[in-house]
């Protein structure tokens, strides 16, 4: 049975109908669609950033890839398992325990462990060991150089520049982000262009350089899905500081609060904790410390949730030292 989900229907829509087919496919015994149906569940759930929901989708499609001889399908859901360990709401540790796990069952994968090898780099500089995080993603990137995939070069451009941006070298987490970005508008891709140019985006906006943060920020927002809650929540976090810079208060308090609603309810610490803080960069904008405060207590409770060390750190220092209060998880 051919598992067709067609783009114009929405996420809900598309979801119901693979749903309704997985009971059908389960009778018939075919492996290989269920393989891409639950893929398609999966990944449904990562767009709306449920990531636990998505690892369930996820390891349901890699069972039926193994045992239908997908190579294909077996990458894709060994690859998707690993970044949302990154992602969701796993301690780092607990998460670089998962993908050491996943390489171990599939030594010998060259793309695999590119694609792990770069969600391992952004989970090594989280906890401030950029040596280690640097070594990985330069070893993910020269896969890719040495059997020619230079669209996952730029797809990936994320994790590498976010290493970059942890550890404060903002002229390299451009440079990086560039490149995929470029590589991206050349090749009129827009599925991915919309995280790459709110990386950008945030990147440039921390130079002092918001003009150019700002056109990036309508990129993101004209290339991002309505039902992607992470690009959504991006778009409207960076173009809020930007608007709060330049005194346009109002505004950008809307858009952050928007942000922060739309990932409330998520179990995506990281982006919680970014648009806490990028509210609390709002509310400081208008001299409101004390709400910002509460704002950048809550956002560094995620983050050491997470145990992304780094971003708390640099969380902690968005507002006076000795405001915040923060609590266990």
């Amino acid at each position: 049975m051919q598992l067709l989900v067609e783009r114009e229907m929405s996420h809900a829509d598309s979801l119901r109908q693979v749903e309704g087919a997985i009971a059908t496919l389960e009778q018939a015994g075919d492996d290989a669609a269920l393989a891409r149906a639950w893929w398609v569940v999966g990944e449904m759930a990562w767009l709306r950033c449920e990531f636990a929901a998505a690892e369930e989708g996820m390891t349901r499609s890699l069972a039926h890839a193994e045992r239908a001889g997908a190579p294909r399908e077996v990458l894709r859901a060994r690859t998707f398992l690993a970044l949302a360990a990154v992602d969701g709401p796993r301690p780092v540790p607990e998460a670089l325990l998962r993908c050491r796990e996943i390489l171990d069952q599939a030594t010998g994968d060259p793309v695999l462990e590119a694609n792990v090898g770069y969600a391992m780099a952004s989970a090594e500089a989280m906890q401030g060991r950029f040596d280690e995080a640097r070594e990985l993603a330069a070893r993910s990137a020269a896969i890719y150089e040495e059997i020619g995939m230079p669209f996952s070069l730029a797809t990936w451009s994320h994790w590498p520049g976010t290493v970059e941006l942890l550890a404060g070298d903002l002229e390299a987490a451009e440079q990086i982000f560039r490149s995929g970005y470029e590589t991206l508008v050349s090749l009129g891709e827009k599925l991915n262009l919309s995280s790459i140019a709110i990386s950008l985006a945030e990147t440039l906006y921390l130079q002092g350089r918001a003009d150019e943060a700002e056109q990036l920020t309508m990129v993101s927002e004209e290339a991002s899905s309505q039902e992607d809650v992470w690009a959504q929540v991006a778009w409207r976090s960076a173009r809020a500081k930007i608007l709060a810079q330049r005194g346009v208060l109002a505004d950008a308090e809307m858009l952050a609060r928007e942000a922060v609603e739309l990932i409330a309810e998520k179990d995506v610490l990281n982006m919680r904790g970014h648009a806490l803080i990028s509210l609390a960069e709002v509310l400081l904008a208008g001299n409101r410390v004390e709400e910002a405060s509460e704002c950048a207590a809550e956002g560094v409770r995620l983050y050491e949730a997470k145990e992304n060390v780094v971003a708390a750190e640099k969380a902690r220092a968005i507002v006076a030292p000795g405001r915040l209060t923060t609590g266990a998880a």
